[in-house]
């Protein structure tokens, strides 16, 4: 009798408890994976990265070109790694001669060199830079911040990177009488603003000849010197071989730069894990880099295309989803920018997300600012 007594008591708790249980508001399980990202001070979002930057060499942002925020995003992310992911060098989808101009920029704050390059006319650009030039001129000198670039030839900035080299900090009195022929040839080409392509074969055929006088002469603009010359990339290389070649450019600089990690801005094109296609990420996953990669995804964004300001969303890319799940990502989305972990059973149904830990959600941001650098300073 005591026996049933005691069950039926048992019992009754454990009707209770459930009850109770069920009144009780439950946390959600899913609203913990995204967070609010602030343009004002988009620096506290990025805790959540902690646990996943152990071990990664490598940090990617795919970002859609032109919409303005992505600077602001960068520049604050940057920080961060540079923080706690001891990342000390920036990869960007820029020539090598436009990143030798920028690496001059942060060393000098001399604007001078950069008058043929995206800084010169738009404001979002400049903002990004003097920032950096700020945040680096704060630094103790094994903590500076160095920039590459591992994309095609530009002929205006390759020119402004050979006078630099060849000019600056090295009288031009005292070139060595074996390069003077080739820094006519700069002057000439300078003057007459024709003729790059040609200049940049008979650098590459002079330095050929006498390797040893340019290395003893550039010091220790030689490694970048190269970089340059050497770039095999032009603007109507097929994509598959621009991203082969601008993944070795990157591991090119991982072998040859090792006192830190590395940051890359680059177009999502590039960092997006395809099923098929062979591109930059392709590449250099083959090579396993460690990577933390997170992909920027639009939705009713402005930028420029051809000249014209165009509304932009992509998160498509997102699909194959249903509304229901369509509907379930939007109610936690109420930010114009969120980042998101994608640590979740909720999100292995996303096509492209399989293997990205994170990703961003941008809406309703505008453009690029153009704005000429040389118009403001007439004024």
């Amino acid at each position: 009798m005591i026996k049933h007594v005691f069950i039926k008591c048992l019992l009754m708790l454990v009707v209770l408890s459930t009850a109770t249980l069920a009144q009780t508001p439950q946390p959600d399980s899913l609203a913990q994976y995204f967070t609010p990202v602030s343009l004002q001070n988009p620096d506290s979002a990025w805790h959540v990265l902690k646990p996943a930057i152990k071990g990664k060499k490598l940090f990617l942002f795919g970002e859609v070109h032109g919409v303005a925020c992505n600077l602001k995003l960068q520049l604050s992310l940057f920080k961060y790694l540079h923080k706690y992911a001891n990342v000390r060098y920036l990869i960007l989808e820029i020539s090598p001669a436009d990143a030798f101009l920028y690496n001059h920029y942060l060393n000098t704050g001399e604007e001078e060199y950069l008058l043929n390059n995206i800084y010169a006319y738009i404001k979002d650009e400049r903002i990004f830079w003097q920032a950096l030039y700020r945040f680096n001129k704060s630094l103790p000198k094994d903590d500076k911040i160095e920039v590459f670039g591992i994309d095609y030839h530009t002929k205006g900035t390759f020119l402004q990177a050979m006078a630099l080299m060849f000019w600056n900090g090295n009288s031009h009195e005292y070139l060595p009488k074996e390069l003077a022929y080739v820094s006519k040839k700069i002057a000439k080409t300078a003057k007459r603003l024709k003729g790059f392509d040609k200049l940049k074969q008979l650098i590459k055929k002079d330095f050929r000849k006498q390797p040893q006088i340019y290395k003893k002469y550039l010091g220790d603009y030689y490694w970048y010197f190269r970089q340059i010359i050497d770039n095999p990339l032009k603007e109507k290389h097929t994509d598959e071989i621009r991203d082969k070649e601008m993944a070795n450019h990157t591991l090119n600089i991982i072998k040859k730069h090792i006192r830190g990690n590395i940051f890359g801005a680059l177009g999502r094109y590039h960092t997006e894990k395809y099923k098929t296609r062979q591109n930059l990420m392709f590449f250099l996953l083959n090579q396993k880099v460690p990577i933390l990669n997170i992909n920027a995804y639009y939705k009713d964004c402005n930028l420029y295309s051809h000249g014209k300001k165009i509304n932009h969303t992509s998160t498509q890319a997102l699909y194959p989803l249903s509304k229901k799940d369509l509907a379930i990502l939007e109610k936690y989305i109420c930010q114009p920018i969120t980042l998101i972990n994608t640590n979740h059973t909720f999100f292995k149904r996303f096509l492209l997300l399989r293997d990205n830990k994170f990703m961003l959600y941008i809406k309703n941001q505008g453009a690029y600012t153009y704005e000429d650098m040389e118009q403001i300073k007439n004024k």
